[in-house]
């Protein structure tokens, strides 16, 4: 009698802790690439005079030429005219192109050369050593390639020199000389690894790779960039479609959009509803910049089995597309914006918008 009375509970009991697991999906999060507008919006087709930076001679001219190396192909549409170039439209005669170190000086030069805008640097303060980067190898001798790719892993284990460099912009109107955008950043020899991976190559020359860093670093007053986040996913077990989803947040992990993509759309379109290959689905939209399709994807991500995704996405989406949108000039999307400004609501305590923060 006693086990007759418990199997009821006992059944019912299981059947409610298989229907919490099957309504309750697990989330986790994955790397993706999203845009950042420039600290200040340069017009398209500008024209951009750089002054000669202030500083340490050797660090300055081949700061200068970094600059011009790294320009980012988001802003291939500016003109950029060198200090040499000033020095020739000057109105007057300059014996080197230091004198052009002066503001003034470098402002009536850009004036004479047709620039709207006049970009002035400083090194504040420094620590290099350029005895220390090894030359490259002549191109004339043949290279031992694995004997190549083991000093590299050699040098990657090397501790790191402690190098620095600060650094301070001024970008100034040219016909009026006032300063519409200031920047000042210090960055370090252990910063590159992070911000920067792929200049790893040019472990043997480390003070050339912080300098090209450096530059990078400085277009970001001038130009767009592309920065490394996290957003979160639904990454469900008991739910239709499971396998597929999470074979996409496999392929996500991987920063393989375009594989996930498949497989959630795979599992959307199943005969059974997948709320959570609908959200993630969304996500992979956002991933390839569209935004519009990605807020209409989120909407079929309803219904009982959703209850558990991420409630902060449609915020993520919105404020991503204003990114988007911002850093690439683009006018505000037809169908308006799902919310308003940043400032003007308060995010969800989960949320975490800004990827340089913890």
């Amino acid at each position: 009698m006693s086990k007759s009375t418990s199997s009821p509970p006992l059944t019912s009991a299981l059947l409610a802790i298989g229907l919490l697991l099957a309504l309750t999906g697990c989330r986790t999060k994955v790397p993706i690439s999203v845009w950042r507008p420039s600290n200040f919006a340069v017009q398209q087709h500008s024209r951009i005079a750089v002054a000669p930076v202030q500083g340490p001679m050797q660090i300055s001219a081949a700061l200068e030429n970094a600059i011009l190396a790294q320009r980012p192909a988001v802003r291939s549409d500016i003109a950029i005219l060198t200090a040499e170039q000033l020095l020739e439209a000057s109105p007057i005669r300059l014996v080197s192109t230091a004198s052009l170190s002066n503001d003034l000086m470098a402002l009536e030069a850009a004036k004479s050369a047709g620039a709207d805008l006049l970009l002035s640097g400083q090194v504040i303060d420094q620590k290099l050593d350029p005895s220390q980067d090894q030359q490259s190898a002549s191109p004339t001798v043949e290279k031992n390639m694995n004997t190549e790719f083991f000093a590299r892993l050699g040098q990657s284990k090397k501790k790191d020199p402690g190098y620095h460099i600060v650094m301070s912009w001024n970008l100034l109107d040219v016909h009026t000389g006032r300063s519409l955008a200031t920047q000042q950043f210090k960055i370090r020899s252990k910063d590159v690894a992070v911000r920067y991976p792929d200049l790893q190559a040019m472990g043997v020359q480390p003070n050339q790779q912080l300098i090209t860093a450096c530059a990078r670093e400085s277009w970001k007053l001038l130009s767009p960039v592309v920065e490394k986040s996290q957003v979160r996913i639904a990454s469900p077990w008991f739910q239709p479609g499971s396998w597929r989803v999470r074979r996409g947040v496999r392929a996500a992990k991987k920063g393989q959009w375009q594989l996930a993509e498949q497989y959630w759309q795979s599992a959307a379109d199943g005969f059974l509803p997948s709320p959570a290959a609908h959200h993630n689905l969304a996500i992979a939209k956002a991933a390839r910049e569209d935004f519009t399709s990605a807020k209409q994807e989120l909407q079929n991500a309803t219904g009982p089995l959703g209850i558990r995704l991420p409630i902060e996405t449609l915020v993520w989406l919105d404020y991503q597309h204003r990114m988007f949108n911002q850093a690439h000039q683009l006018p505000d999307p037809p169908e308006g914006w799902a919310f308003g400004p940043p400032e003007t609501f308060e995010l969800p305590v989960e949320l975490n918008l800004n990827p340089s923060q913890p």
